[in-house]
């Protein structure tokens, strides 16, 4: 039997080509909204998120650092010009506005690297760093505390001591004395201007009496504060008018 090849019968072929190319198309498409639809729970939440785990993390590891920065940025300077206390700390502070010897320059150091910029404290500097006396050191120790408080005689409280009993004090055979003396300049603890009052043993062990409000403080009612509340990174130091003498040194 001869195929039908007429026009009418090719259009029939045509058609259903069409048709069926039109449901295979629909399918793979069905197919892929599917598989959409169906992805990992990750996937979703990423999604939804509009982000992934990995940018979640970033983000939540860089806050912490800005707030680090944050607090870094903080400008501590002012707290250690607010603890100032005494008649003389408006003048030294305007005399020393900048560099170590200043208050902000000072509160970055050590005890002792903190008293070397002063310069009202070179004798002192000296009576604890061995030049005064080579049996005496003690600049080591000062630093290694963690928290004290120091009474700092300055260079013109050293001009009112006898000129013998500098000398003695400058002797080998006296460290002992000397160390007895500058120790007994230094409490075992930091105390602010405004609770300083009061009695306190000090690291040479015999007591020191603080009288008096934070503006008008007097030690053993012999040495006057010229300044006091002055920060360094591990002491509290108050610049005094008048070497203070422990009851065995005499």
């Amino acid at each position: 039997m001869t195929p039908d090849t007429s026009p009418h019968m090719k259009g029939n072929t045509m058609r259903t080509m069409t048709i069926r190319k039109s449901i295979a198309v629909g399918a793979v498409a069905s197919l892929a909204m599917f598989t959409a639809a169906c992805g990992t729970d990750d996937d979703v939440e990423a999604a939804t998120n509009g982000t992934d785990d990995t940018s979640a993390e970033d983000a939540t590891e860089q806050e912490p650092a800005e707030e680090e920065n944050e607090g870094d940025a903080g400008g501590d300077m002012d707290d250690v010009t607010a603890t100032l206390a005494g008649p003389g700390c408006e003048g030294y502070a305007e005399a020393n506005a900048e560099g170590p010897a200043s208050v902000q320059g000072m509160a970055q150091e050590s005890v002792s690297g903190a008293a070397s910029g002063n310069p009202l404290l070179t004798t002192l500097v000296s009576t604890v760093t061995g030049e005064f006396n080579p049996e005496v050191n003690l600049a080591g120790t000062l630093d290694d505390q963690e928290a004290i408080t120091v009474f700092a005689p300055v260079d013109e409280a050293f001009g009112k001591l006898p000129e013998d009993a500098v000398a003695d004090l400058q002797k080998p055979a006296n460290e002992e004395t000397l160390t007895t003396v500058l120790t007994y300049h230094v409490l075992p603890e930091r105390i602010e201007p405004q609770d300083l009052s009061g009695s306190y043993p000090t690291l040479a062990g015999p007591e020191l009496m603080v009288k008096g409000q934070p503006d008008n403080l007097t030690i053993n009612g012999e040495s006057a504060v010229i300044c006091g509340g002055v920060q360094t990174q591990n002491a509290t130091v108050y610049l005094i008018d008048t070497v203070l003498m422990p009851p065995a040194a005499g």
